[in-house]
């Protein structure tokens, strides 16, 4: 049977699965204990992605993509990390857990369990990976909604962010031009 070149088209695009978005490659850097990637979702647009993430030591780094649009569709429905990152990662944290929070921490992802398939997404996501032991487990939740098996960490991280200013971003001196807000 001979197919003609747009019969042939629709038949390798209707094989690539659902029409969901898929999820970056996990890349999980060394020394990770604990790492949360929001990923806008499948469509064009992903420059409202982020990552942040707690080394072994307690230290926290986060990174905000600058503009990404990915308006191909092949390429959108693509797995490949520089169509869904354009970070630069800190080379410093912003911040460091005590010895006590650090441990709140580690005892609040060892109770986290591992989920399998979830390749991708209808829309935004949070993608929580834990790496306790050398054993990354990892649990993916649509934005805003209840953090599933990722509870038991999600309520630890607020109750460790009530106890401090998370949220600042680190950079010093940066003049916004309103001088009244300089302390």
């Amino acid at each position: 049977m001979q197919f003609e070149m747009p019969m042939l088209l629709a038949l390798l695009l209707s094989s690539c699965g659902p029409s969901t978005g898929p999820l970056p490659v996990l890349v999980l850097p060394a020394d990770t204990l604990v790492l949360r990637e929001h990923i806008v979702g499948p469509g064009s647009e992903r420059t409202g992605s982020w990552w942040a993430r707690f080394d072994g030591q307690g230290c926290y780094t986060e990174a905000h993509n600058t503009w990404l649009w990915v308006t191909d569709p092949f390429l959108r429905r693509q797995h490949d990390g520089h169509l869904h990152w354009n970070t630069v990662t800190p080379s410093e944290p912003w911040f460091c857990l005590t010895p006590r929070q650090r441990a709140r921490l580690l005892a609040a992802a060892r109770q986290v369990p591992w989920e399998a398939g979830v390749d991708g997404a209808d829309g935004p996501v949070d993608r929580w990976t834990v790496n306790v032991d050398g054993e990354p487990r990892t649990v993916v939740v649509p934005t805003r909604s209840a953090p599933g098996s990722a509870a038991p960490l999600v309520v630890t991280l607020e109750a460790l962010a009530g106890e401090g200013v998370w949220g600042q971003s680190p950079e010093p001196d940066i003049d916004f031009g309103i001088a009244s807000l300089r302390p």
